[in-house]
């Protein structure tokens, strides 16, 4: 299970928030700041900052994200092609008057009418993660209109069976990245558990590094699709009828716009009710 928040004391304090907050005079509302680091990081964080304000009973105002890492060719065009590819707004409009909120875990009385700006929500919507069911359809609404073409990286009709390990950068850091050894594991039990149900599943892991690091893998009949397009590689995991996600908020954004059935492992960010933990395959 994941690691406790450190803000959970803090947690009874938000609920007797959450009641004041619908005595009060409504009208308040929070906008994403924007950030500088992944896809990834960018997109949950506006995600949570969503669930945030159902959680407050705010607006939400909806914004591009930009300056988004790890570019592919020129910048201003990668931060474009992802907000189209999320239909997300095309330019930031930022209230003028809206009032930065650096640490939101000490965003406590909300003024009627004032705009707040942060960029993210995680340290109390980690606390009630539920609040995401409340949102998340719109934003996979929107994902679905979305102008930017999408495409899947599975090749079958059968049952999509997606299986996200983040190695590559992580590589060296134990604690990130992703076991093979602990994969094969969850990937011989879930072939024993989905057989009698499917007559055709299509296993595929979405990864980075050589294939000769993945042999275990592929003696287990799945496919690789290593450094393959990221955009090509975050919509597989979406519609996966079925996703395991790895310590990343690259396959956690992507399990929060699934529709379908998540196994999550335990990481920063704590699982939706309905999500099925790895340890517990």
């Amino acid at each position: 299970m994941p690691k406790p928040s450190k803000f959970r004391p803090l947690k009874p304090l938000y609920r007797w928030l959450f009641r004041k907050d619908r005595q009060r005079p409504r009208g308040a509302s929070i906008e994403f700041s924007g950030r500088s680091d992944g896809l990834g990081a960018q997109i949950h964080s506006l995600f949570s900052l969503a669930a945030y304000a159902h959680l407050r009973g705010m607006t939400f105002i909806p914004q591009p994200l930009w300056n988004i890492a790890h570019s592919e060719g020129d910048t201003a065009e990668w931060d474009a092609k992802w907000n189209r590819f999320f239909n997300l707004p095309p330019e930031p409009k930022l209230n003028p008057t809206s009032r930065p909120t650096g640490k939101i875990h000490k965003l406590l009385p909300l003024q009627a009418g004032q705009t707040y700006r942060a960029n993210k929500a995680h340290e109390i919507v980690d606390l009630f993660p539920e609040a995401y069911k409340q949102v998340m359809p719109g934003f996979r609404q929107a994902y679905d209109a979305a102008p930017e073409n999408k495409k899947s990286l599975f090749e079958t009709d059968g049952f999509k069976l997606a299986i996200h390990l983040r190695r590559g950068d992580v590589s060296a850091m134990p604690d990130r990245c992703s076991s093979l050894d602990l994969a094969k594991i969850r990937i011989q039990t879930l072939q024993q558990t989905l057989k009698p149900q499917h007559s055709q599943i299509e296993i595929l892991v979405i990864s980075q590094g050589d294939p000769e690091e993945f042999t275990s893998l592929r003696s287990l009949g799945v496919r690789l699709a290593l450094n393959a397009n990221v955009f090509h590689s975050f919509h597989t995991m979406v519609t996966a009828d079925a996703l395991l996600t790895a310590r990343s908020s690259f396959s956690y954004a992507a399990a929060l716009l699934s529709k379908n059935h998540i196994v999550y492992e335990p990481f920063w960010h704590p699982p939706l009710p309905n999500w099925t933990i790895q340890s517990e395959l």
